[in-house]
């Protein structure tokens, strides 16, 4: 009987794990999607004549709009040369279960010509 209960913590350990991964990088790759959905409406606006702060200012709406990233932050918002808009964005992670409490900040970045 104590293997039996050992082993069904295991399998619950491991789920939880994976549950937990899978979750995170799903919510990474959110990131990642609106990171370079950023870079291009921001490269789009500099390519039309506006300066970079400008720029930044008129996509800050999408910031706002975001209700599935949590604490949506942009890092970097720089032209690395003529030519490249970079952006660097960083948001919250928590854990979607309740038996777990961990959260983490995630960045992403992305590059726009």
């Amino acid at each position: 009987m104590i293997w039996f209960i050992s082993l069904l913590v295991l399998v619950v350990s491991i789920c939880l794990v994976l549950v937990s991964s899978i979750h995170q990088y799903l919510f990474a790759r959110e990131l990642k999607d609106f990171v370079e959905q950023y870079a291009l409406a921001g490269k789009a606006y500099l390519d039309r004549g506006n300066s970079l702060v400008s720029a930044k200012s008129q996509l800050e709406i999408l910031v706002l709009n975001m209700e599935s990233i949590r604490d949506l932050a942009i890092n970097d918002f720089s032209l690395l040369d003529a030519n490249t808009l970079q952006v660097v964005a960083c948001a919250k992670w928590s854990d979607p279960l309740p038996v777990i409490q961990v959260s983490r900040e995630v960045c992403e970045s992305a590059l726009a010509r």
